[in-house]
């Protein structure tokens, strides 16, 4: 659909306060290639000791029912944080989306808490902003 990765799709912009958490790390995080085959593929934000126990995360069981909530420890990115980062990772764009409200490898109860900060990124790169995202993003 047009328009919508820069929030200029009404619905796209509309949709901005229910956008979900992403998990990026859950369980126990080893670096050791005798006993963790993908160690290559661990995040250098994550305490990789096979210690740190970063909690389980979301799960559904069909057969009982049941689901289970991601644990508070569980380490997550927010919304427009998690999207941007994908591309803008130096440790400047980080601090920058941070100050602004967004939580990079965040625990999931230091996100949800009442008071916490929120994103603030719309202010300047939203729509007919002086850094709206489209200005910068041209195709």
């Amino acid at each position: 659909m047009a328009n919508t990765f820069d929030f200029t799709n009404a619905s796209n912009l509309a949709a901005v306060p229910s956008m979900e958490l992403s998990t990026v790390a859950t369980g126990k995080y080893d670096t050791n290639p005798l006993t963790n085959s993908t160690y290559y593929t661990v995040s250098p934000y994550v305490v990789a000791d096979n210690i740190t126990d970063y909690g389980a995360g979301f799960a559904y069981n069909a057969t009982t029912n049941i689901t289970t909530q991601a644990a508070g420890s569980t380490l997550v990115l927010s919304p427009i944080t998690g999207a941007c980062s994908a591309c803008h990772d130096s440790s400047i764009a980080i601090d920058h989306m941070r100050a602004n409200g967004g939580r990079f490898y965040a625990t999931r109860a230091t996100v949800l808490a009442p008071g916490a900060p929120q994103e603030q990124c719309l202010i300047c790169h939203g729509p007919g902003k002086v850094a709206a995202i489209g200005l910068v993003h041209q195709h």
